[in-house]
C-alpha cells in the first residue's frame, strides 16, 4: 500500500498545454509523499476528437519542474524520473522546498532535448496549493514563547557545531586516507 498523493497531468509536446482532472493540493505537514506523474504526449488535431499518443522519444529527454512560491519571485526547481519509457511517464517528487509554505503555487514544466539541451520547451503555468494543517496553531504557540528565539539561537549552534566536525572528519580522511 502506498500512502503517496499521487497526481495525474498530461503535457503536450505539441503546444505546451497541461491538463490535470482535480486541482493539485499538498498539506504543509506532507513529507515525502508528494508527487506529479506527468504524462507526455503529441496531440494529433487532425483527428476529432484529438488523439494523444506518448512521445517516442522519452528516454532522450528531460523534464524539470519550477515552481514560484507564494507571494513570492522566489522559485525552486525539481528534476522528473522517468518511471515507463513507453507511456513517456515521469515522476516528480517534490522535495520540501517545493511545499514548505501556505498558499498557491503557480508552475511550470520545462522540458530539455537531452543532456545538452538544444532545444528547451517550457509549457503554460499551472497551478498547486499547499495548505495548512490542523497543528499549525502549535506553530504559532511556539513562535509566541519567550525562550524562542534562545531555542532558534541553539539549534543555529549545534547546526554549525555539526558542519564543523563534517568538516574536521572530511580533512581528517583526505590527510589520511593512505594509512587509512
Amino acid at each position: 500500500m502506498s500512502i503517496d498523493r499521487n497526481y495525474n497531468i498530461r503535457l503536450d509536446m505539441t503546444n505546451g498545454s497541461i491538463y490535470y482532472v482535480d486541482d493539485l493540493y499538498f498539506c504543509i505537514t506532507d513529507k515525502d509523499v508528494n508527487n506529479i506523474l506527468c504524462k507526455v504526449v503529441n496531440s494529433n488535431s487532425d483527428h476529432y476528437p484529438a488523439l494523444f499518443e506518448p512521445i517516442n522519444n522519452a528516454a532522450d529527454i528531460k523534464l524539470k519542474i519550477r515552481a514560484l512560491k507564494p507571494k513570492s519571485e522566489s522559485y525552486k526547481t525539481a528534476e522528473a524520473v522517468l518511471v515507463n519509457e513507453a507511456e513517456a511517464i515521469y515522476e516528480f517528487r517534490l522535495p520540501a522546498e517545493l511545499t514548505d509554505q501556505i498558499g498557491k503555487y503557480r508552475a511550470e514544466i520545462i522540458v530539455y532535448n537531452g543532456d545538452e539541451p538544444t532545444k528547451v520547451l517550457t509549457s503554460s503555468p499551472f497551478y498547486y496549493y499547499v495548505n495548512e494543517s490542523i497543528l499549525n496553531q502549535y506553530d504559532e504557540e511556539i513562535l509566541a514563547d519567550p525562550d524562542y528565539p534562545v531555542l532558534k539561537e541553539l539549534i543555529e549552534e549545534v547546526k554549525a557545531i555539526d558542519d564543523d566536525i563534517e568538516n574536521m572528519v572530511n580533512i581528517y580522511i583526505e590527510n589520511n586516507k593512505d594509512s587509512l
